[in-house]
């Protein structure tokens, strides 16, 4: 699963789901605003991810699930 704060991660989470249409993405309150105020970020798989731009962050989500996948 796939979380990303609606206010205050950055992501385009339209985008991700048009990226990512078989993951579950749950816009809510990821808890992690002050420590990544300055970064686009989201949860995944209780992880937390972060870049410095939504491309970046899009592509590092994938890469996440893709070795997910591969353990």
């Amino acid at each position: 699963m796939i979380r990303v704060c609606p206010h205050c991660s950055g992501v385009d989470t339209e985008g991700l789901k048009k990226k990512l249409p078989n993951e579950t993405i749950k816009s809510t309150c990821v808890g992690v605003c002050k420590s990544y105020k300055d970064k686009v970020y989201a949860a995944v798989d209780q992880e937390i991810i972060y870049a410095d731009s939504n491309m970046e962050i899009q592509q590092k989500i994938v890469e996440r699930l893709k070795n997910k996948d591969n353990e």
